[in-house]
């Protein structure tokens, strides 16, 4: 309600309130929260008959209060997961530029060994060839 009474009363809007006007403006709005409120916190009854004539009366508001909170419960833990899947993609990224590296590091060593072998092999053929 603050932010519309802000809306309408600040920065450039189109509609103004002077005097008694604003305050009866202000007053409504104050009004109108209270009312929604009031709605919020209406406890909601549904009322049956038998053929009998019994009756039986069902509170739903306790339902829907206990319903509301599983809901932020459950808000909060698709946050948490979310959270959790957005710092495992970030290590396994990074497990994955680590890979990377190793492989380069693995084909960077296995071309020295087959460089040294080659001058290893010349060595010898090249001993050979002289006795």
């Amino acid at each position: 309600m603050l932010g519309l009474q802000t809306e309408f009363t600040e920065g450039g809007a189109k509609v103004t309130f002077t005097g008694d006007r604003k305050d009866d403006f202000n007053k409504r709005l104050i009004l109108l929260e209270h009312e929604i409120d009031g709605l919020l916190k209406r406890r909601i009854n549904y009322s049956a008959r038998d053929e009998l004539g019994g009756t039986r009366v069902m509170d739903y508001t306790g339902i829907l209060n206990e319903k509301e909170t599983q809901i932020v419960e459950l808000e909060k833990k698709i946050n948490n997961l979310e959270e959790r899947l957005r710092r495992s993609s970030a290590r396994e990224l990074e497990l994955e530029n680590h890979i990377a590296q190793l492989y380069a590091e693995l084909k960077r060593k296995e071309d020295i060994i087959l460089a040294k072998n080659d001058v290893i092999l010349a060595e010898v053929a090249t001993s050979n060839t002289l006795r």
